[in-house]
């Protein structure tokens, strides 16, 4: 091992008791425990990175780049990208949210949370309503409402239907579109539909084939299928 020299500095309890420098031509892996100390300094000849042992134990270390002129001390390669995230001059890295995504950060803890997803629900009281995916639906208007899917969607947009008002739904089509409810198929186009037959019924469809299939994933009332 190519020991350097000794430094009168010390270091706290539990660690070297002085800085012992050795000389390498890598960086230290965490299999580099052997012999080394908390507080050893390790210089990588081949960068000129300078790195120090911060933490051992009888089966591995964790060394932290402290100095030297090769790379950051910390990078991180997200899963998207091709370049790793660099700490800027203050060591610092910023982490957002995404799409649905919030993040708390606080001490040494950040929490993600998710701010999308899940159905949003709507009273509507009209005889006509424009179904949006992923969202939920209590019609209450006494006369029949009729209820058309939404032209555009994709493979597990939900809708669900909560039947209140005592003319009840109907669950209309655009062109190209049906509904699957068990071993039946409602007529694809504008003439098909499901329709309940309780004003309490209830359905929860989900998006089989982008655009064009729907499929009861459960029901509560016998639904007609037309």
């Amino acid at each position: 091992m190519p020991f350097e020299y000794q430094s009168p500095l010390n270091y706290p309890a539990n660690s070297a008791s002085s800085i012992r420098r050795f000389k390498y031509t890598r960086v230290p892996t965490v299999t580099d425990y052997r012999n080394f100390i908390v507080g050893d300094m390790w210089l990588d000849q081949s960068s000129n990175d300078w790195y120090i042992c911060c933490y051992k134990d009888s089966t591995s270390a964790i060394w932290r780049r402290v100095a030297g002129t090769g790379a950051p001390a910390e990078s991180f390669l997200p899963d998207s990208g091709t370049s790793p995230v660099i700490p800027n001059a203050a060591n610092e890295v910023t982490i957002t949210g995404g799409t649905g995504i919030n993040t708390v950060g606080g001490l040494n803890t950040i929490t993600f949370n998710s701010t999308g997803g899940g159905i949003t629900w709507n009273r509507v009281a009209g005889p006509a309503v424009a179904l949006a995916v992923d969202n939920g639906y209590i019609p209450t208007n006494a006369a029949l409402v009729t209820l058309t899917l939404p032209a555009a969607a994709v493979v597990g947009n939900i809708i669900e239907i909560c039947g209140e008002g005592a003319g009840m739904f109907s669950i209309a089509q655009n062109a190209g579109q049906s509904i699957q409810f068990g071993n039946l198929t409602t007529t694809v186009g504008v003439g098909g539909s499901l329709q309940a037959t309780n004003r309490y019924d209830t359905v929860k469809l989900v998006c089989r084939v982008a655009n064009t299939t729907w499929a009861v994933l459960s029901n509560v009332g016998i639904l007609n299928v037309v």
